[in-house]
């Protein structure tokens, strides 16, 4: 467990190190093909300008909270309508009235730790 852990913190540290790397390149490529043209101080502002709108936008558009369905069947009657399937499936078997409990108990327990 312990060495499947460490190998994922190792490989997390290898994407950060390459994309760090590689935006440094990046950055590099930029500021070279509009120094000429436009002076090293200004290449350096319009290259931190062009690396900083990317993760901005990035942001906005994954920010935005988009509406998430409602109850266990999205929006369609809510929790009432889930039991009284439910209820209507496992009338006469007990069995099956335990399995489907202990089921949606996980599945509550499981989507409560993600919140």
């Amino acid at each position: 467990m312990l060495s499947r852990v460490a190998s994922k913190v190792i490989l997390l540290q290898i994407a950060a190190c390459l994309s760090f790397f590689g935006i440094g390149a990046l950055a590099f490529a930029i500021w070279t093909g509009l120094s000429p043209s436009m002076g090293e101080a200004w290449a350096a502002a319009l290259t931190a300008l062009i690396l900083l709108i990317a993760p901005l936008t990035a942001v906005l558009v994954l920010g935005i909270p988009r509406r998430k369905p409602k109850g266990l069947l999205g929006g369609f009657g809510g929790e009432e309508t889930a039991a009284a399937m439910l209820t209507g499936i496992v009338r006469d078997r007990p069995f099956l009235l335990l399995l489907g409990a202990a089921l949606l108990g996980a599945a509550d327990a499981f989507f409560k730790k993600r919140k």
